[in-house]
């Protein structure tokens, strides 16, 4: 037993030798940090409008309404006023923003629905709040009409995204 007891004893006091020295610790205090910006609201100022446009014969057609209230494509008759769709955002002062559009929208009335799509604006290529964390810009569209689209009143809706930078 004493043996036992010598070679246990032999044996405990080598494992601790060989875990002496073997860990070493380090520590560091680091620092966050996090800007919390105002949160962007967008407001419709007015609404988009085509005006009144004749179907077109032969084959559909695209109007381009730009976002300076102008239809800059009618390839057939165009009449009344067209209105680009106008917004205005709120958000932080001075910070950059992305102005996106929904995809495959459409305006339904008393015939086929017609696609409204290819959006513009004229918010410039980098979109920046001023320093009162205020921008405002126009939007434009392509609207496809059919051949020979059926007549009465259209309408449908279109979303506005904008994101920071």
């Amino acid at each position: 037993m004493s043996k036992t007891l010598k070679l246990a004893g032999l044996i405990a006091v080598a494992l601790s030798l060989m875990s002496v020295g073997t860990a070493q610790a380090a520590s560091r205090v680091a620092t966050a940090n996090a800007a919390v910006l105002k949160p962007i609201v967008i407001t419709e100022d007015a609404n988009m409008d085509f005006g009144s446009v004749v179907a077109p014969t032969g084959a559909a057609a695209n109007f381009v309404l730009d976002a300076a209230d102008t239809v800059a494509t009618c390839p057939t008759t165009c009449l009344g006023t067209p209105l680009s769709g106008a917004f205005t955002l709120s958000g932080a002062s001075s910070r950059a923003v992305t102005i996106s559009f929904s995809a495959g929208d459409t305006l339904v009335g008393p015939g086929p629905a017609m696609a409204l799509g290819t959006y513009t604006h004229d918010a410039g290529g980098a979109p920046t709040l001023d320093a009162l964390g205020a921008l405002s810009f126009n939007v434009g569209a392509t609207l496809t009409v059919g051949d020979g689209q059926t007549d009465g009143n259209y309408t449908g809706t279109y979303t506005v995204t904008v994101n920071y930078n």
